[in-house]
């Protein structure tokens, strides 16, 4: 139990790269509610974005473009292949290509499921790592 509190507590610190949209986005102005307080909270690479009475879940306006991150990979195939395996194709991303990355780039594969007929987002278990390669 003390392992999945660290790890609770590390990920509550953690800050996803990019730049929340601007407060005064018309969008913005009905939304009064704390939907988040952290970006660990928000699903992928949206972050936790204040924005005049309240905090929602939003995607960063530049992360296509920040140095220093590599080029966001591109899913080409998902096909499953026999009951419970899946084989995915991905190709080297979209983004500036002047955003040379030093060293290697590390792909994680995750997977998230739930028991059920019906598909219930507030049903999804948590995430799993299923892989880790540079290929």
């Amino acid at each position: 139990m003390k392992i999945q509190q660290c790890r609770q507590q590390c990920r509550s610190q953690e800050q996803k790269p990019g730049t929340c949209p601007k407060q005064d986005s018309p969008k913005w102005a009905a939304a009064c509610v704390e939907a988040c307080s952290s970006d660990s909270q928000c699903d992928g690479t949206q972050r936790c974005c204040h924005h005049g009475c309240g905090a929602s879940c939003s995607e960063p306006t530049d992360l296509l473009t920040l140095p220093g991150l590599p080029a966001m990979p591109i899913m080409e195939e998902a096909k499953e292949k026999r009951r419970g395996k899946v084989q995915l194709k991905w190709s080297d991303g979209v983004g500036d290509l002047a955003r040379a990355v030093p060293g290697r780039i590390l792909y994680v594969v995750e997977e998230q499921h739930h028991l059920g007929p019906k598909y219930e987002e507030m049903r999804l278990g948590d995430w799993n790592m299923l892989l880790r390669t540079n290929k």
